[in-house]
């Protein structure tokens, strides 16, 4: 007992040895979750003769205060790789004749991030990315800039970003992935992209030019333009669309270059054609309305099928040179339902009262004179100007039914035609065994 006594007061009484209480000289680090973090002052990142802050070594940064610019000066520069940059919900705010807020100086930098925080009235740029190989931005928002909004290289994720009241919103090179982002409010495009870049869940919304922009290889799925002063979404070659929006744009509400697909998307109140689509494209399942132009705007050697075109001030599909249309349906359209270039195709559409605005709107026409070779098959056509209309000769005219065609159900139709038998069933059993007849009813 005696010696378990002396143990504890032993323990006690003797002095206890720590560390020194004054830390080292040196900057204070941040402990985050994948160890030190290293605050952004002048201190730890002195700037220079065109920089508030400069940050050179790898490492991970982050902001602990707002940052006011300074005239002729980046508001955090970034001359490394291997940087991130967490501005901690912070603001970076410019003032006149400032540069760009964040700037990424070295040529080909690598693994660079900035997220989370502001960037406002700079006179430059919000960010500069444009010399790096890849980087990361995400939650940054850009406002009143004199420059772009947030402008990047090759191989960058873009991921809940906003910009407005920009030159450019976003600026982007090869290969570059965009989620979730917005931009309000620019004075030219609200996205301009190059090749292989990818968009999910972005808005384009009262920008005075394109809302997307994009080059070739592109895919943008589950996006909206609107009240842009262009086009709404137009995409280079190659391209897929995929459940966008595009809704009282300037011109064209889709504008795709060649070789290119769009899908379960819809267009409206544009200033120009809802869709207009160059040569080779496929459209299915989509829906063009209330535009000021045609309803689909198919150039040459295109599919179009399963689309509904309606209330458009001019063709609800109007045509190139071997393009086909196919289980859509036409409603209301200012001149024609259909209407078909040489070496086309319509089969079983719906066409109904097309020709609001004009005396001789057709169901389906095919304008071409001379040889045509267009085919128009099982097509339903009903309360139009005109039923079927060919101006060309040696078109297949088959298997078509019409009624209440306020002019003429089938016609006029040249000769020269291949024209199956028009018949009358009007309020009568159909008894005909003429596998191409042309039936009215």
């Amino acid at each position: 007992m005696r010696t378990a006594a002396l143990s504890v007061w032993l323990v006690c009484t003797l002095p206890a040895f720590a560390g020194p209480l004054n830390p080292p000289a040196g900057p204070i680090a941040e402990t985050g979750r994948f160890g030190p973090r290293i605050e952004i002052n002048a201190a730890n990142t002195p700037g220079d003769a065109d920089s508030v802050y400069k940050i050179t070594e790898p490492g991970s940064y982050y902001l602990a205060e707002n940052l006011a610019g300074e005239a002729m000066k980046h508001g955090i520069e970034i001359a490394g790789s291997s940087i991130t940059v967490d501005l901690n919900g912070f603001t970076l705010r410019g003032v006149t004749d400032s540069l760009d807020a964040i700037s990424v100086t070295q040529m080909d930098a690598m693994s660079v991030a900035i997220q989370n925080g502001s960037l406002d009235a700079w006179g430059g740029n919000g960010v500069d990315a444009s010399l790096t190989i890849d980087c990361a931005i995400s939650g940054v928002n850009v406002r009143s800039c004199g420059g772009n909004g947030i402008v990047v290289n090759q191989n960058t994720a873009l991921i809940r970003c906003a910009v407005q009241l920009v030159e450019v919103g976003f600026v982007a090179g090869d290969s570059c992935l965009f989620s979730t982002c917005q931009a309000f409010n620019c004075r030219s495009d609200g996205f301009r992209a190059a090749r292989f870049c990818m968009f999910d869940s972005c808005l384009a919304f009262e920008n005075m030019e394109d809302g997307f922009d994009t080059s070739a290889s592109s895919v943008i799925t589950r996006s909206t333009a609107a009240e842009c002063g262009s086009n709404g979404i137009e995409v280079g070659p190659s391209s897929t669309v995929a459940s966008c929006t595009a809704i009282i744009n300037g011109s064209f509400g889709f504008r795709l270059a060649q070789q290119s697909t769009i899908v379960s998307s819809v267009a409206t109140d544009n200033g120009n054609s809802g869709i207009w689509a160059q040569t080779g494209n496929y459209i299915g399942q989509c829906v063009s309305a209330n535009n000021d132009a045609h309803g689909f705007s198919i150039n040459s050697w295109s599919l179009a099928e399963g689309c509904a075109s309606s209330n458009n001030d001019l063709d609800g599909f109007n045509t190139g040179p071997g393009s086909v249309v196919q289980g859509c349906s036409a409603l209301l359209n200012g001149i024609n339902g259909i209407n078909l270039d040489t070496q086309s195709a319509a089969f079983q559409n719906l066409v109904h009262a097309n020709g609001r605005s004009a005396v001789d709107g057709a169901g389906v026409l095919i304008r071409s004179e001379g040889d045509a070779f267009s085919v128009v098959e099982g097509n339903r056509c009903v309360s139009n100007d005109h039923g079927v209309i060919a101006v060309g000769t040696r078109n297949l005219i088959i298997r078509n039914v019409a009624a209440d065609n306020s002019v003429a159900d089938f016609g006029p139709i040249v000769p020269g035609n291949s024209v199956g038998s028009v018949l009358n069933f009007q309020g009568i059993t159909v008894n005909s065994t003429n596998p191409y007849a042309n039936l009215r009813y």
